[in-house]
């Protein structure tokens, strides 16, 4: 996928990929999509953040099952990724659920750093009133604004959370957050949500 193996995989293009067994997956997945690009470094690397989020769904979901081998995964424009194999193809919309505010200040904590010759530390509380709720409206919000843009293609929404909200939270804690949120008149067969190490899903 990229002349030199030596340079982070995002500073290659993101192009098509075919692999035959669940083992070539987990190889490749080691590599491409592993890491989200720095923040600081994010210009123009939209495919490589949405492979990214690609990449935490491939590792948890069951491929022989869902997908099959050989997977194929071919980069495009709304959706995001066609993904198929032998049992079934989807193509999947990636959006973040973030807080603008959140974000920008997070950028200028990784300017703080980057000036920084030994590092900087910042301490923030995340353990706050009103967590649930505004993780579920993030997670509304990002739904809300792709049912509007999504063409017919996307069978699956991909949201990624970005958030404070959901910080230090167990499993649990996020399903009952997520339990006002449905998706019943969406146009999208399910919506997906990578929230740190977890994968949730939106019931109908």
């Amino acid at each position: 996928m990229q002349a030199n193996p030596s340079a982070p995989w995002w500073n290659s293009r993101v192009e098509s990929w075919t692999v035959s067994s669940q083992e070539d997956l987990d190889h490749f997945l080691r590599n491409w999509g592993a890491s989200a690009p720095p923040r600081l470094e994010r210009r123009g690397q939209q495919k490589q953040l949405e492979a990214f989020v690609l990449n935490r769904l491939l590792r948890q979901l069951e491929i022989k099952y869902v997908f099959g081998f050989p997977l194929t995964v071919t980069p495009c424009e709304n959706p995001d990724f066609k993904v198929r194999g032998p049992n079934y193809a989807a193509g999947i919309e990636i959006v973040e659920a973030c807080d603008p505010r959140e974000q920008a200040e997070m950028t200028q904590l990784a300017r703080a750093d980057a000036r920084s010759r030994e590092g900087y530390v910042h301490l923030k509380d995340v353990d706050f009133p009103g967590k649930a709720e505004k993780f579920a409206k993030l997670v509304k919000g990002a739904i809300d604004r792709k049912a509007l843009r999504a063409s017919t293609a996307v069978d699956h929404l991909l949201i990624y959370s970005n958030t404070d909200a959901d910080a230090f939270e167990d499993k649990t804690w996020k399903q009952n957050a997520l339990l006002g949120v449905n998706s019943s008149k969406l146009q999208f067969q399910r919506v997906w949500i990578i929230s740190g190490d977890h994968l949730l899903t939106i019931k109908e």
